[in-house]
C-alpha cells in the first residue's frame, strides 16, 4: 500500500503542474490581443503591384564526362 501510494503522488503532481502550466500558458496567449493590426495599403502610399514574369531554367547533366549533378 505505501509503495504504490509513493508512485501515485509524484504522478498526481506532475499531472497537476501540467494542467496548470497549461492553463497559464492559454491565458497569456487569449490576453495578447495587441500583438498585431491590419495595415491598408492605402493609408501607407502604396499602389498596386505589378506582376513579373521571371522564369528559372536548371539544366541538367546527370550522365556523360563532366556530369553537373
Amino acid at each position: 500500500m505505501a509503495k504504490k501510494l509513493q508512485n501515485t503522488i509524484p504522478t498526481l503532481m506532475n499531472i497537476i503542474s501540467l494542467i496548470t502550466i497549461l492553463s497559464l500558458l492559454n491565458l497569456s496567449v487569449a490576453y495578447n490581443d495587441g500583438y498585431h493590426e491590419n495595415l491598408s495599403p492605402k493609408t501607407l502610399g502604396l499602389e498596386q503591384e505589378q506582376l513579373t514574369h521571371l522564369h528559372f531554367y536548371f539544366h541538367d547533366t546527370a550522365s556523360g564526362q563532366k556530369p553537373t549533378a
